[in-house]
């Protein structure tokens, strides 16, 4: 029915509201940045907080200036119809370099269910490390001024990851080959090549029950359960539970908890015409059966004119 497909899609996005919001707050951030990040792995969590700057969250158009098509050799104006994207989370960090300098990065987090071609989701997440690579122009630099360039980081949580991926982090990057000749050392270099990195966080049903970054995503991601989502992440993970991030987490899970009824609701509903339809069943029946009304029952299965 439409109605019950607007409200699908009314329950995703707030869904997906709640869990970029999550995401967004330092102490997690902070978490995945000394996980994952070359620039702040081993640091004391609090200490990497300093360093996180202001977050944007789906404000930000991923290709803004890029009309929505595909030009191609036998048609010009092929539109795709997605729509314009965003990036999830998008902000800065600035990272001590270890001599009294620093190394400034531009960072998003993306939060996506992966069910499709792996192949295309790596090129999705290039795209994207292209175009915060690109968007520097005429704001970080100008001109011929590249060595202003800032490296970035894409980082992808995958929320469904096939079985045989999931529980795993994988990071792509820019690494070179000398093809030929004796070439001096090339990582003296490679503050000039190292520019973007897209890193994949693969996570499934056996993620909350993991450590480190995996288990604390999966149980801020993927655990339903209110009191046992706050507790580990407090006592397992040193997540503070402040007002703001318990309400998103106690939000989230009744929302997750909805789905799951509604998912019951209609299984239970498919099986009622079913019963009756068939003749298994009177109407009357059903209604004991199930524990709703018989005014209930009629309703559900005059939907598909039984």
């Amino acid at each position: 029915m439409m109605a019950d497909n607007i409200d699908a899609a009314d329950i995703k996005a707030r869904y997906d509201e709640h869990c970029k919001k999550l995401l967004s707050y330092k102490s997690i951030i902070a978490y995945i940045l000394t996980s994952v990040t070359e620039e702040f792995r081993g640091m004391d969590r609090r200490e990497a907080e300093k360093y996180i700057g202001e977050r944007t969250i789906s404000t930000e158009a991923v290709d803004p200036d890029t009309p929505d098509r595909i030009v191609g050799d036998s048609t010009e104006n092929s539109f795709t119809g997605e729509g314009k994207r965003f990036f999830d989370i998008k902000f800065r960090a600035v990272a001590p370099d270890g001599s009294g300098g620093a190394i400034e990065l531009i960072i998003n987090i993306e939060a996506q269910n992966v069910t499709g071609n792996i192949q295309a989701v790596l090129k999705r997440g290039f795209y994207y490390c292209g175009r915060l690579i690109s968007a520097q122009y005429g704001t970080e630099f100008k001109d011929s001024e590249y060595d202003k360039l800032k490296k970035v980081y894409s980082i992808w949580i995958c929320l469904d990851a096939k079985e045989e991926r999931e529980n795993t982090i994988v990071q792509y990057g820019i690494k070179p080959e000398v093809l030929a000749g004796s070439y001096p050392d090339i990582h003296a270099e490679k503050a000039g090549y190292d520019m973007l990195s897209l890193i994949m966080i693969n996570l499934g049903s056996t993620s909350k029950d993991m450590d480190g970054i995996i288990g604390l995503l999966g149980t801020l991601l993927l655990n339903n359960d209110v009191n046992g989502k706050k507790n580990r992440l407090d006592n397992d993970f040193g997540i503070p539970m402040i007002e703001e991030f318990d309400k998103e987490v106690f939000d989230m899970c009744n929302l997750s908890s909805y789905v799951e009824s509604k998912a019951v609701e209609k299984n239970n509903n498919t099986t009622i015409r079913k019963l009756v339809s068939e003749g298994i069943m009177t109407m009357e029946q059903a209604a004991e059966f199930y524990k709703i009304s018989l005014e209930k029952v009629k309703e559900i299965c005059s939907q598909k004119g039984v």
